[in-house]
């Protein structure tokens, strides 16, 4: 993500999160401050260990906790390791480590670049079930490690005799819980406990909805949680509990929203939309509503009532969308509309052909002169495309060995160097008018022979020649875009 501030973060993580304005501020004022420590390391290699960032955020089960940070990572492009902190255990015991998230954050950085991972967002999630553990769990608790790793210094883990060390000084750690039950703990303080007599003074009158915005260290410490692990936390922050606006908004507005994960993979892939009616949002708003799971129940919701028609899309061409609505009785039902999904292989033959080849120019023809080479690379191409599934096995390994007949033939020609992509699709166009069935004799190179080959294998499987070589040149086409995205954000 370019222009990285505390504002450019908000702006897009509220595209994802709802709801969670204070949240969200306080999370993307830490994460800018820990960018600015990553990029001074990378561009300078001195590492900027303070001021240490620790972030406590309370708030309800399914309000966005996990998934800002989660989104946090992405825009950052900083590895992110989720942590169930209710699943560690104390160095010695049987289980997990505290001492093995630095072994995760190891694994999640670039290429395992240690001196990358010590700049990872560490979430620890559920930590308040570490502090709710019964008395004779104690002994099991990894609170000590925590102080220690949250601290900032060198934690050595070992595992399958294989010994990692790395200095948690310089990580991002975002503590996350519900903490169910410390609510009354500050009702309870802001109210005031009323002395018995006549002296009793009237209880203070509480302010409406959540009091977490109210709450205190010492609350905190009521609940459970030592003053030492307090100590260590910079900044404490909570999210609200969501409004029937908030859920209707994540389920039409939020880059989050289970229905446009559904529309995104199955548009793109097989042409058929997923929708929701704004009277289905608001009764799905309301069931959330009643409930403590949060938005976690619209996902659930969402894709417990497209399961039916999922099982039958993809053999049904006439099939446009599937939208989830309300019944006569007010019931959610989700239901096909059948006006024939659009051809997604249309687009190439209709495309502009200045645009198609600028496309194609841009990615490199990048191949070892070898059979096994030349086949891999086609399979690469093939890999990349999301269309492959419209396309029956048969037709998809016709079009594999169509684009490896191209590109062998292509790399014979000046050794392949300073060749594109491009060269390729040219070697395709030449295919529509060739006569295959004396091609060997006229082969001269071992290249030439090997092309002859991918041609014969590609015939076996092929009845329509020039719709299969629509295909190859499709997924070419998709294979050089998906290169030019990965590159482009390479470069950023």
């Amino acid at each position: 993500m370019d222009n990285v501030t505390p504002e450019t973060l908000y702006k897009e993580l509220s595209k994802t999160v709802i709801g969670q304005e204070g949240y969200l501020k306080s999370l993307c004022n830490a994460a800018w401050l820990h960018s600015l420590r990553y990029q001074h390391y990378k561009h300078t290699g001195e590492a900027l260990d303070k001021p240490k960032q620790n972030i406590l955020c309370i708030g309800p089960s399914g309000t966005g906790k996990t998934l800002a940070v989660e989104q946090l990572g992405r825009l950052l492009n900083l590895p992110v390791v989720i942590e169930n902190a209710s699943m560690l255990r104390g160095e010695g015991w049987k289980g997990r480590s505290v001492s093995s998230i630095i072994a995760r954050c190891i694994d999640a950085a670039p290429d395992k670049n240690e001196a990358e991972a010590t700049h990872s967002i560490v979430c620890l999630d559920e930590i308040d079930k570490v502090f709710k553990s019964r008395p004779g769990d104690q002994s099991f608790l990894p609170v000590d490690n925590l102080l220690t790793f949250m601290a900032g210094s060198v934690v050595v883990h070992t595992d399958n005799n294989r010994t990692r060390k790395m200095d948690t000084s310089r990580l991002l750690i975002v503590c996350l819980g519900a903490f169910d039950g410390l609510e009354g703990i500050i009702r309870e303080r802001m109210a005031g406990k009323a002395s018995i007599g006549f002296s009793a003074k009237k209880p203070a009158e509480l302010p409406e909805g959540s009091l977490l915005p109210y709450v205190t260290e010492d609350d905190l410490h009521t609940y459970g949680i030592s003053h030492e692990f307090l100590g260590r936390i910079s900044l404490i922050t909570h999210t609200n509990p969501l409004s029937l606006e908030d859920y209707n908004r994540i389920l039409i507005q939020s880059d989050a929203s289970p229905v446009y994960q559904y529309d995104r993979l199955l548009h793109k892939t097989i042409g058929v939309h997923a929708g929701i009616t704004e009277e289905a949002a608001r009764c799905m708003a309301r069931q959330a509503m009643g409930s403590k799971e949060g938005a976690r129940l619209l996902a659930r919701t969402v894709t417990d009532l497209l399961q039916p028609e999922l099982h039958t899309v993809a053999g049904d061409a006439s099939v446009d969308s599937i939208e989830i609505g309300c019944g006569v009785d007010n019931s959610l039902v989700a239901y096909q509309t059948h006006m024939g999904r659009e051809d997604l292989w249309e687009d190439f033959c209709t495309g502009s052909p200045e645009t198609d080849s600028q496309t194609l120019s841009s990615v490199p023809l990048s191949c070892i002169r070898g059979r096994n080479e030349i086949v891999e690379l086609a399979k690469s191409i093939k890999d990349a495309s999301p269309r492959k599934v419209l396309l029956t096995e048969e037709e998809t390994i016709a079009a594999v060995y169509i684009l490896a007949a191209a590109i062998a033939f292509q790399l014979v020609e000046n050794n392949g160097k300073g060749m594109t992509m491009d060269h390729v699709a040219q070697m395709l166009d030449r295919f529509y008018d060739l006569d295959t069935r004396d091609m060997k004799c006229f082969c001269v190179h071992p290249l030439e022979h090997i092309g002859a080959e991918f041609f014969i294998e590609a015939e076996k499987h092929v009845r329509d020649w020039d719709t299969k070589i629509v295909y190859a040149r499709q997924m070419l086409l998709d294979y050089c875009n998906a290169w030019i995205c990965s590159h482009g954000q390479a470069e950023q």
